[in-house]
């Protein structure tokens, strides 16, 4: 004779395990969905670093290229004042030089302040690509974290289960906890646990 009490039961815990089952496998696909992302971000954050790296590496090719662009406009000035029969060593040939350098120093330090700034957002943009990894790598941690608790859930489902079939269904003054107060007077423990 079938016992309908015990049948529900077995049921029970086989629906649990079964939708454990399904909340594994949608964490594990989750983790998995949140470790790609991670390392794509990952991906993002050390091509970012790259980025500043050429930025400041173009920043002063730059600065050489406008330096010798400078150089060469001195040079032809110097040429064009001793063309004229100006002393270049004095006066205002030497002003005129002198401005031109000054001037070619300002650019430089403008290419050089441009090409920090430029690094500087690809570092921001990379650290900022880390943080995001870091946060993907979380949520793949905590993934499996609802798995755990449906199964916690549905052992204290049975429990309650067997607790209220174990109660209706022993003899009177038996091994049941129904008369359990956490003391030695009562049922007996043993009962529960088929003793």
């Amino acid at each position: 004779m079938c016992d309908w009490g015990v049948a529900a039961m077995v049921m029970s815990g086989i629906g649990t395990l079964a939708q454990m089952q399904g909340q594994q496998d949608a964490a594990a696909a989750q983790a998995a969905q949140a470790n790609y992302q991670a390392q794509v971000a990952e991906n993002n954050q050390i091509t970012a670093e790259r980025l500043a790296v050429d930025a400041e590496q173009r920043g002063e090719i730059d600065v050489r290229r406008h330096r010798q662009q400078v150089e060469q406009l001195k040079g032809r000035q110097v040429a064009a004042l001793a063309a004229s029969g100006v002393d270049v060593a004095s006066g205002s040939p030497l002003d005129i030089l002198a401005d031109t350098a000054a001037l070619g120093a300002i650019d430089e330090q403008t290419i050089r302040d441009n090409a920090a700034r430029e690094a500087w957002q690809y570092r921001v943009e990379g650290s900022n690509q880390g943080a995001q990894a870091g946060l993907y790598r979380q949520q793949a941690d905590s993934a499996s974290s609802g798995a755990v608790g449906t199964l916690l859930t549905g052992v204290g489902g049975i429990a309650d289960q067997w607790w209220r079939y174990r109660t209706q269904t022993a003899p009177a003054g038996g091994s049941s906890l129904a008369g359990y107060s956490g003391g030695t007077s009562g049922g007996s423990v043993g009962g529960f646990f088929g003793g």
